[in-house]
């Protein structure tokens, strides 16, 4: 008999796989199945029969996987989930009774734009379920549904793998937040675009105003600044913050400018000392786009569709 004829695997082992996956240490994963330490070992002892290879290595803080668990994980997880979907009973789902936490992924202006809407919709719908937001950035979010740290992940995302799906919430304008006590030259909205239009800011001042760019990588160019070199201008860049509420704090202080999402620039105004204005029209900023990803094994789960329906219904909302 072949021990590695996909018919013939014990379906039980996948599920130790997993839970050592996520738990990066054998005792806690057979806590986690209700099985014996001995138990989860002997199970991985026929895993590494199975696909020839250690799969994971002992450390100080517990177990890590290697090349190989890592190349398996997607499929074993995406097949977990798929089978959890389907054995799901087909009951009507009702967010009054479910209860316990929810591990959401934002970034840091998603959590800004989304976080409040969802924490306020959960209390009114949801009252047994928490969320856990959880910090990503765009080279982890995918390792994280991947792992199951998280359920869904919020924010400006690169195009993930194939078995994680992606849906654009909204779109979004860049708007620049000006200090109080900062004079910059500005042109009149356009009657046409209503009332509330807000002020263009003239190319030539934007230029020579001091900024604060927020970049986690701290790199120090941005969206702006490659649409200021194709017009062959360039701005004065003060300083690079690694957050935005510190980029906000620095932008007061020093009077500089702080071009940032539409929704987290009105936040951050809202709560007093800046005006918002929008960036030349000569740069032509491309709108930021909010989206959520989730991994594909997960999206039939009843809760899940429950909970991603809402979060793009808020989305789409605020």
């Amino acid at each position: 008999m072949d021990a590695r004829d996909p018919d013939r695997i014990d379906l039980n082992l996948l599920k130790v796989f997993a839970a050592v996956m996520t738990e990066r240490n054998v005792g806690r994963a057979a806590q986690r199945l209700g099985m014996t330490q001995a138990g989860a070992s002997n199970a991985l002892r026929r895993l590494r029969r199975i696909f020839d290879d250690e799969l994971f290595l002992r450390t100080p803080r517990g177990v890590e996987p290697t090349t190989r668990a890592a190349e398996i994980w997607p499929g074993i997880s995406a097949a977990l989930g798929q089978m959890r979907a389907a054995l799901t009973p087909a009951t009507p789902f009702d967010p009054c009774t479910v209860t316990g936490e929810v591990g959401i992924g934002v970034t840091e202006i998603a959590e800004l734009v989304m976080g409040p809407a969802i924490v306020r919709h959960l209390q009114a719908e949801a009252p047994g379920l928490a969320p856990r937001f959880h910090h990503i950035d765009r080279r982890d979010a995918a390792r994280a549904l991947d792992d199951g740290e998280i359920w869904l992940a919020l924010g400006m995302l690169p195009d993930p793998p194939p078995r994680i799906t992606r849906i654009f919430l909204r779109r979004d304008p860049l708007l620049t937040l000006v200090p109080d006590g900062l004079d910059i030259n500005t042109v009149p909205p356009d009657p046409r675009d209503g009332p509330e239009a807000l002020p263009l800011i003239t190319l030539d001042a934007f230029a020579g105003a001091p900024h604060v760019l927020v970049s986690a990588t701290g790199s120090a160019q941005g969206v702006m600044d490659r649409a200021l070199a194709d017009l062959g201008r360039e701005r004065r860049l003060l300083a690079v913050a690694s957050t935005l509420p510190g980029a906000a704090e620095i932008a007061a202080c020093a009077k500089a400018l702080l071009t940032a999402v539409g929704p987290t620039a009105v936040t951050i105004a809202r709560r007093g000392g800046f005006t918002v204005m929008r960036p030349p029209a000569e740069l032509n900023p491309q709108p930021a786009r909010l989206a959520l990803m989730f991994h594909r094994r997960d999206e039939g789960l009843p809760a899940h569709r429950w909970l991603r329906a809402e979060i793009t219904r808020l989305a789409r909302t605020i």
